[in-house]
């Protein structure tokens, strides 16, 4: 555990046991789910200081060693920008590979957009033609760009650039403001582009 001790120390991100996130999450409770993919399950939890969080439990296919994991947080943990979610913490502990991300309290894109696709169908079934006042022209505008600044970042702004394979509107979160954030960098979803001087993922 020294390696994670160190990447705990350096760059502030928190070790959580399992028995904390279990309590966060109502021991995984169900109805504390608020998202699944191919690389596990995200729930909605609290943690002991008050902030909520995403805590996701990797799926058994996503899994790795524990170097490999830890490898994974320290290229993770290099990774800060407005625009792409904050890793707050990590469990390793038995066999769970848990990860702790900020949560985004206007949940995901494609959940807005659908939203927004059943206020229209409201609409048009009254004959009104009305934009839905939450969710207007210029917002879906400002998320476009800002998810292609957090893209440039990963892309040309970091000293080893990442390549974002799994971009979708599931994986793009919107805060209270409705700006967005890119959120599951968790390998297989990303490709580290490796320079001269870099070691393997």
């Amino acid at each position: 555990m020294l390696l994670l001790s160190g990447i705990y120390s350096e760059k502030n991100i928190r070790l959580f046991s399992y028995a904390e996130l279990r309590s966060a999450t109502d021991n995984f409770n169900r109805t504390k789910k608020v998202g699944r993919g191919g690389f596990g399950t995200v729930y909605k939890g609290t943690i002991r200081n008050g902030r909520e969080v995403a805590v996701k439990v990797l799926s058994a296919e996503s899994r790795q060693g524990i170097r490999e994991f830890l490898t994974e947080i320290d290229v993770i943990s290099n990774v800060k920008h407005p625009n792409l979610v904050e890793l707050v913490g990590c469990c390793v502990e038995a066999n769970n590979r848990i990860l702790v991300y900020e949560y985004l309290q206007n949940s995901s894109l494609d959940r807005a957009l659908f939203s927004c696709l059943i206020s229209n169908l409201s609409c048009a079934s009254t004959g009104s033609n009305s934009e839905p006042a939450d969710f207007t022209w210029s917002i879906r505008s400002a998320i476009c760009i800002g998810v292609a600044r957090g893209l440039a970042y990963l892309h040309e702004e970091i000293a080893s650039p990442i390549v974002h394979r799994d971009i979708k509107a599931s994986n793009i979160l919107l805060d209270k403001t409705t700006s967005p954030r890119s959120g599951t960098l968790v390998w297989p979803s990303y490709f580290l582009i490796m320079s001269p001087t870099s070691a393997p993922v």
